[in-house]
């Protein structure tokens, strides 16, 4: 048998008993399919068609019991329309390992019976022709009771659809289980219809684009063609009728389709009576893709977390075949798949997020969906109100702290060169409930030194932030003048002047004479930007021409001072005189 199938046309023989008579004899099928052309490398046909034959064989166990009984035995319906087949379960049988179908036209010559499978419950089995296979469903099916028995009054039950007239002829049920058993048949006879309906699928449509359907049929019929949709559109398409005088009369239906008319239904009809007599086509509609962005797990994370987002087609005609995911307007070109993930989501992952699908028929771009990253407090810097680091005594001081946090911080510390400040102290002027602002409502000198800062939010504490240091400015203290106040002519003498300020101060050391009138003059100034700042020495040979009062003036820009008046007495050197007479 094998290589007759492989080298020429060949025949298969599948036995399936069929009814008995009370002779002794059964009815057996014997299940042929004939094919043409077998590739032997690929066994592939090129044509194919069914035959049942039914041959009289012995020692055939067959039951002799009414084991199904037609529901009717003759059926009448107009050509193009559908027709129901059926039988019942009249006695109890067991449906274990048994299978079933329906065959049509049984016919016999010389002990040999043919038929044409028009419906198979297994069609691995028993095939069905290929003029059946898309016009034959089964619509009520013998399903097994408990115990494996077929429920009594169960139908098989078939609906043959756009009917023939080849499809006169008669209809056999038949059962092959443990008993075997086919029914009587069936008598269908397809009656002419002038009023067969032409509704032709019609072809993909681009959004947007118009479109007309066309449902047609003969001249003869005595109405005219239908064209429903099965739900209402909007806005009513333009419908239209069309009659050539004499073989045809057409209705057109004409509207501009969009993406909601994607599978929609329309029927096309000429006579009510007969549901079966209606045709139905489907649209199919191709549109750019309408996407939104997902987030898994909320559109909130932390820090570390992992974090996926799903470009989500809400529609799609055909599926997008690329998927382009864009952050804060600019495309992230390394992802092009419908899934954006982020192992550890970091605080530069926050941001709005689109993704943009496209299919043959266009792009379509998701809303933004924006995606927070909650993390501790992080660059933290300290700032002054003062752009200028130097702030003078008296004067108000706000501290600032500065920080990257998400969410906000709920508390500050604050710092003064390493030591923490006291919270409650006076010195403090609370303004913000955040507290991230710090006043000194009146510098004083000792509010000099470095300050930094610390925030606080539920995630964590964030690192301390960098040193700023403010420099206190201040009026010099009254000069301190140190100086002897009694020498010889002649003798070297220093004068010291010493004070205390910021910025340091100029010293200028002036001397007033006791003449009369008095005057006076500059002996020694010291420069505020020597390298030894608010301190004066003044060293010299003193001659009675120094002899007066000694002050010390201290000036900067925030004031100045003078110090105590000292005197100075000079003794001058007695010389001794010679005689005349030793001259």
């Amino acid at each position: 048998m094998t290589k007759s199938i492989l080298g020429r046309k060949a025949r298969l023989k599948i036995e399936s008993v069929l009814r008995c008579y009370n002779l002794h004899k059964c009815l057996c099928f014997v299940f042929v399919f004939q094919t043409s052309s077998f590739s032997a490398a690929t066994m592939k046909a090129h044509s194919v068609w069914w035959l049942v034959v039914l041959a009289i064989l012995k020692n055939v166990s067959c039951s002799e019991r009414t084991l199904f009984k037609l529901v009717t035995t003759s059926l009448t319906a107009k050509e193009g329309s559908c027709v129901e087949i059926s039988c019942r379960v009249n006695e109890r049988v067991k449906a274990a390992g048994a299978h079933w179908f329906w065959i049509k036209d049984i016919v016999w010559s010389k002990s040999v019976l043919t038929g044409t499978v028009i419906y198979s419950m297994n069609k691995s089995l028993i095939p069905v022709s290929t003029d059946f296979a898309d016009r034959v469903k089964e619509i009520s099916s013998l399903l097994p009771a408990s115990g494996g028995y077929l429920t009594i009054s169960k139908k098989s039950s078939i609906l043959l659809c756009n009917l023939r007239k080849s499809d006169n002829g008669k209809y056999f049920f038949r059962f092959d289980g443990q008993e075997k058993w086919y029914t009587a048949a069936v008598r269908l006879h397809v009656k002419d219809n002038p009023c067969l309906i032409t509704f032709k699928q019609p072809p993909v449509y681009k959004e947007n684009n118009p479109i007309t359907l066309t449902c047609s049929t003969l001249g003869s019929c005595g109405s005219n063609p239908v064209i429903k949709p099965l739900r209402p559109l909007s806005p009513t398409p333009l419908s239209t009728w069309d009659y050539d005088g004499r073989n045809k009369k057409s209705t057109s239906l004409s509207f501009t389709v969009n993406w909601q008319h994607d599978g929609e239904e329309f029927s096309c009809q000429t006579d009510d009576s007969d549901r079966y007599l209606m045709r139905n086509i489907s649209l199919t509609v191709e549109y750019r893709p309408e996407v939104e962005v997902s987030m898994s797990p909320t559109a909130t994370v932390r820090q570390g977390d992992a974090m996926t987002l799903t470009c989500r087609v809400r529609r799609s005609n055909p599926l997008p075949h690329t998927v382009i995911w864009i952050k804060n307007e600019k495309a992230l070109s390394e992802e092009r798949t419908e899934r954006y993930v982020v192992q550890s989501i970091q605080p530069e992952d926050a941001g709005d997020y689109k993704c943009s699908a496209i299919n043959v028929r266009g792009e379509g771009t998701s809303e933004p969906f924006r995606v927070k990253v909650q993390y501790g407090p992080r660059r933290t810097t300290i700032s002054i109100s003062e752009g200028n680091k130097r702030v003078g005594v008296g004067k108000s001081l706000t501290f600032y702290c500065q920080t990257e946090a998400n969410p906000a911080p709920h508390g500050y510390s604050w710092y003064r060169d390493n030591e923490t400040m006291e919270i409650d102290s006076s010195r403090w002027k609370y303004e913000t409930t955040r507290d991230n602002k710090r006043t000194l409502v009146t510098v004083e000198r000792t509010d000099q030194g470095c300050y930094t800062c610390k925030a606080t939010n539920f995630i964590n504490t964030g690192k301390q932030s960098e040193p700023v240091c403010i420099e206190v400015l201040y009026a010099p203290s009254s000069p301190s003048l140190s100086m002897k106040t009694e020498v010889r002519e002649g003798q070297l003498v220093t004068i010291s002047c010493s004070v205390e300020s910021s910025p340091p101060s100029k010293l200028t050391l002036t001397l007033t004479s006791e003449s009369n009138p008095p005057s006076s003059k500059v002996l020694f100034t010291h420069p505020g930007s020597d390298r030894r700042p608010n301190n004066l020495n003044h060293t010299f040979h003193v001659t009675s021409t120094h002899a007066g009062v000694y002050t010390c003036d201290a000036t900067n820009t925030e004031g100045s001072t003078t110090s105590e008046r000292k005197k100075l007495v000079v003794k001058c050197e007695q010389k001794k005189l010679v005689p005349k007479e030793t001259i």
